[in-house]
């Protein structure tokens, strides 16, 4: 996976059109175990202050979906962080981000690069 683990990722942009997605998208990123999601995402540790902060655009709702630049935006919003340049809603020294719609592919980017993997 482009040689960033899960425990190496700092911010993270999930698919999240319907309730239930971010609780899956944690788990099919290897945050949490399967079956730990909900549980994962409850505890706090998708928050800006917890283990990988989820969602720090404020996920698909907060920007109306827009369906046909919705891996752009994840994008954009990851690019911000790593740069350091996010007024609002700052992941301070995130140095990885993945972002993940609801097919198996999954982007990895760090301040030098960015790759993709699919299962």
């Amino acid at each position: 996976m482009a040689g960033i683990s899960p425990a190496d990722t700092d911010a993270a942009e999930v698919h999240d059109a319907t309730s239930f997605c971010e609780t899956y998208q944690v788990e099919m990123m290897g945050f949490c175990a399967r079956d730990e999601g909900g549980a994962w995402v409850e505890s706090g540790a998708t928050t800006l202050a917890g283990r990988i902060a989820v969602k720090l655009s404020g996920g698909l709702v907060a920007k109306r979906h827009p369906v046909d630049a919705t891996g752009l935006s994840m994008t954009a919003e990851l690019v911000m962080q790593l740069r350091g340049t996010r007024q609002v809603r700052a992941k301070l020294k995130a140095r990885a981000g993945r972002w993940r719609k609801t097919a198996a592919a999954c982007w990895v980017l760090t301040k030098r690069r960015a790759r993709c993997w699919s299962k």
